[in-house]
């Protein structure tokens, strides 16, 4: 199978959380009189191959120069950091070797055959070809920190079995500015003349070239939505100030029909008042009795005027 075809066995994104803190084997030995102390992490395959050869690997080599082991206690030492299922990869890789033949150069052996007990052959060779060809910084990753995660799975590659050989730092460089976007690619070559194959270029250099385009990018994208913002706030006090109008409008309204209502309440009442206060007084009683009285007599006269001017 082509290493095209394969799937590459570490990802991007790290199949382990760095800021959960890891599980460790500690060692103590004397040394010339001085007690010695390491701590190795503890393998158990819940966090993926780049954690076994990047973090473990590394931590259990430094304990190993340290605390000055043979042989013997180099592969015995090994095997108590792995746990779960990663202990039977590695017991599976250490008997491919009888006890005489556990030598230190084939302790290296066996820690490649069990990464290829894990994930098969040539994974080296896969991880190349997924760094040159496949990888492209995700759009919300930096460029700072996309280079530091291009060091770590390169690093971690170099470990895998494979044949073929690391990048060149020419080949590594063209690789890495190839997981960028096309554009920014050109604006690159644009800008330097030699490119890649200057010496004075590194990684580092064209990070720093790179971050100031995203830098732009960010800052333009920051003012739009600035900008989009502004004017949902605009629009939306615009519209918040209609329905007020309305409402105040209604609101007059109803006022003017309750101040109407209020007026022909008190006049109704006015009225019923002075009816009471002309029941509960005799004197005005008989004032009004007398008025009825003339009323009727002027009636009265006024007809037999009428009557007697007639005949």
């Amino acid at each position: 199978m082509a290493n095209k075809d394969k799937h590459p066995c570490m990802e991007y994104v790290r199949a382990w959380d760095t800021a959960e803190a890891d599980e460790y084997e500690k060692f103590q030995k004397n040394v010339n009189g001085s007690d010695l102390r390491a701590r190795v992490p503890i393998a158990d395959g819940s966090r993926g191959i780049e954690h076994l050869v990047s973090v473990v690997w590394e931590a259990f080599d430094k304990a190993r120069t340290k605390l000055v082991w043979t042989v013997g206690e180099t592969w015995d030492s090994f095997e108590q950091c792995m746990h779960g299922n990663y202990l039977e990869f590695w017991q599976n890789a250490r008997d491919m070797y009888a006890v005489n033949q556990r030598t230190a150069a084939n302790f290296n052996r066996a820690r490649l055959n069990m990464t290829v007990l894990m994930k098969g052959p040539s994974q080296r060779d896969t991880m190349f070809y997924y760094l040159q060809n496949k990888l492209k910084k995700p759009d919300d990753i930096q460029p700072q920190d996309h280079l530091m995660r291009h060091m770590a799975l390169m690093r971690a590659s170099k470990k895998l079995q494979g044949t073929k050989n690391p990048p060149t730092v020419t080949e590594e460089k063209d690789w890495y500015i190839s997981q960028y976007h096309q554009e920014w690619r050109e604006k690159y070559d644009f800008k330097h003349d030699g490119g890649i194959s200057d010496p004075n270029q590194t990684l580092i250099t064209i990070t720093e070239f790179m971050q100031k385009i995203w830098d732009r990018h960010s800052r333009k994208k920051h003012n739009a939505q600035r900008r989009r913002s502004k004017k949902r706030k605009h629009y939306g006090h615009r519209h918040s100030r209609s329905p007020s109008r309305s409402s105040s409008s209604g609101s007059s309204s109803s006022s003017s029909s309750s101040s109407d209502d209020n007026k022909h309440h008190k006049k109704n009442k006015k009225k019923q008042q002075q009816q009471a206060h002309s029941q509960d007084n005799p004197c005005h009683s008989l004032l009004m009795m007398a008025k009825r009285m003339m009323k009727l007599s002027q009636s009265i006269f006024l007809e037999c005027s009428s009557s007697l001017i007639s005949k």
